[in-house]
């Protein structure tokens, strides 16, 4: 199995794939005794295979994990746990629907009693599909590249490719990389992303192919453990500003596709 490759390269290139993220209704108490910093990472993932929505979040107030902070997703409170959807001291929710959040602009807020308070309105893409072309009758035999299309997701900012052994998915294994062109709707996943940790052979058996729409900057310490295959690498920040810095972003995660990976006779 090979885990999600790690491509520097796209790190700057990805900057122009992020959307912007608008903050509006800043506020800070008026007593002029609180000089704090906010910092929030987090991100949502809409899984139409799962027909699911999780949001995950941390916050820090002046560098320290912050637990009394009120978080709000699209009107929805996310309430923080010290262990939830295998994550450790973050503010998490799971809504059994997807519906609700595509295409839409989601306003996320960040309170802290009176003391401060920011929305920020992030932008998630719409629903789409994919498929593969090539190869032919979804057998990769021998080894060899993957090609697939999917249709154009509104609001997308770019895309991610992703494939994992069936029996790995949404396990934090598999391999993914990131589409910078939003107006292409066209990828290839190479053979690294079907052989054996050795490099060289083929690890057979079926695999399943994802398309994930991105929006923002998703941060990939929390989504990695909500996606069927982690992302490609961490992104930077998309949230800058003197009071609060950090990154947040949405994928949404097309309906998956096959290929069965064997050895020739």
């Amino acid at each position: 199995m090979v885990q999600s490759s790690i491509l520097k390269r796209l790190v700057g290139a990805l900057l122009l794939l992020t959307l912007a993220v608008v903050t509006g209704c800043n506020s800070r108490g008026t007593d002029g005794l609180d000089t704090a910093t906010y910092r929030i990472e987090g991100g949502m993932v809409v899984d139409l295979n799962r027909d699911s929505t999780y949001i995950a979040t941390r916050v820090f107030r002046n560098d320290s994990t912050f637990t009394d902070a009120v978080v709000q997703v699209d009107n929805r409170v996310i309430p923080y746990s010290d262990l939830s959807l295998g994550l450790d001291s973050a503010y998490t929710l799971v809504d059994e629907t997807v519906a609700t959040y595509l295409a839409e602009i989601l306003p996320v807020i960040l309170l802290d009693n009176t003391e401060f308070g920011d929305t920020l309105l992030i932008p998630a893409a719409d629903s789409f599909s994919i498929e593969i072309t090539d190869p032919a009758l979804r057998l990769l035999q021998p080894l060899g590249n993957v090609q697939l299309e999917w249709t154009g997701a509104t609001n997308a900012g770019g895309y991610v490719l992703a494939a994992v052994h069936r029996d790995s998915t949404y396990q934090g294994w598999g391999y993914s990389l990131t589409s910078l062109n939003a107006q292409t709707n066209l990828g290839t996943i190479p053979p690294d992303a079907f052989v054996l940790t050795d490099g060289l052979n083929p690890d057979t058996g079926w695999y399943d192919v994802y398309v994930y729409a991105l929006t923002g900057t998703p941060d990939s310490a929390l989504v990695d453990e909500l996606l069927p295959a982690p992302m490609p690498q961490q992104f930077t920040d998309n949230i800058t500003g003197d009071d609060l810095s950090g990154r947040f972003g949405v994928l949404i995660v097309a309906l998956k596709d096959s290929v069965r990976v064997a050895v020739q006779p």
